[in-house]
């Protein structure tokens, strides 16, 4: 009797399914801005002199997509305790937009931080970085989703 309700139990659940199962693979293209280990922010020291931050905005995108060259563009919000040039410097190759070749999925925005002997800690000492466009129609900035995560990143001067 054991064995009957086993192979029964057996044949049920093999051959039982609510619907066939189709994969479903996503291909908008979108991009994204993050640090080497996948952050969205950072502190940097306010004593640090010369020194040289870098973010990556990173493209994923299908060949068939990514048949020419790609352009992103970005915005930089500064708090009103930094001021470029002296605090911080874009470095010139890096400035918005970031253009992308086929082929390159990966491009820096790098950052050079300034020892300021005026700096207020009360103020915002903050600067974000966020995705603000593209060349390429359809293109989501951020992860796809509602919250688009990884479309900024922020840097706080302490």
């Amino acid at each position: 009797m054991k064995r009957a309700m086993f192979a029964a139990m057996t044949a049920l659940v093999m051959f039982s399914s609510c619907e066939k199962h189709e994969e479903i693979f996503f291909n908008s293209p979108f991009v994204s801005i993050a640090d080497e280990n996948g952050g969205t922010k950072t502190t940097v020291s306010k004593d640090g002199n010369n020194l040289i931050t870098v973010v990556y905005v990173t493209l994923s995108a299908s060949a068939e997509v990514f048949s020419s060259h790609i352009e992103i563009e970005y915005e930089m919000l500064v708090g009103d305790g930094l001021k470029e040039g002296v605090d911080f410097k874009v470095q010139a190759t890096t400035k918005s937009p970031i253009t992308f070749t086929p082929g390159i999925y990966t491009m820096p925005i790098r950052i050079q931080w300034f020892k300021n002997a005026d700096f207020d800690p009360d103020k915002d000492n903050s600067l974000t970085i966020t995705l603000s466009g593209s060349n390429l129609e359809g293109m989501l900035l951020g992860y796809p989703g509602p919250d688009s995560r990884k479309k900024s990143y922020i840097f706080t001067k302490k």
